[in-house]
């Protein structure tokens, strides 16, 4: 499987997956992070109890905000 493949397949984060990477709260993903003008939207939406982002969307947030580093 090449490289973009295997990105295409890698499961939606949930805010729980989003909180764990960016080594914060999940309260603190929900209720600021998420709701941030700058943060991608999610892939996924259904309501606000289903909202799903792609891993790829999050790790080039968190880089082009400062929050984490190569």
């Amino acid at each position: 499987m090449t490289s973009a493949t295997q990105q295409q397949h890698e499961k939606l984060w949930t805010p729980e997956d989003c909180a764990e990477y960016l080594t914060i709260a999940r309260w603190t993903f929900v209720n600021r992070i998420s709701k941030m003008p700058t943060f991608p939207k999610p892939r996924v939406e259904i309501g606000r109890r289903m909202r799903r982002w792609h891993p790829d969307d999050v790790r080039d947030w968190s880089y082009r905000s400062g929050r984490k580093t190569a």
